[in-house]
């Protein structure tokens, strides 16, 4: 979502994830990282982001490949395009 938004971002840890239950749960979290001057448009996008309530039986269907995905899904499930509009 930030980089649809052009906030370029870093993700470090999304490998561990595999190892949860393995490792301490300190160990296995992802980190977001943006740029500092990206850091304020983040963090508002992010906050919008979490208060907008999902409804679990809404869902999106992908413009590429007409498949249906759940509201939640960023892109798609089957062929990873994002979402139009």
């Amino acid at each position: 979502m930030l980089e649809f938004e052009g906030v370029e971002v870093h993700l470090s840890g999304e490998a561990l994830t595999g190892a949860m239950g393995e490792l301490p749960a300190t160990v296995t979290q992802i980190e977001i990282k943006v740029k500092e001057e990206h850091f304020e448009t983040a963090q508002s996008l992010l906050s919008d982001y979490h208060r907008t309530p999902s409804n679990p039986n809404s869902h999106w269907v992908c413009s590429s490949c007409g498949e249906e995905n759940a509201s939640s899904f960023e892109i798609c499930w089957q062929c990873g395009a994002e979402p139009k509009g």
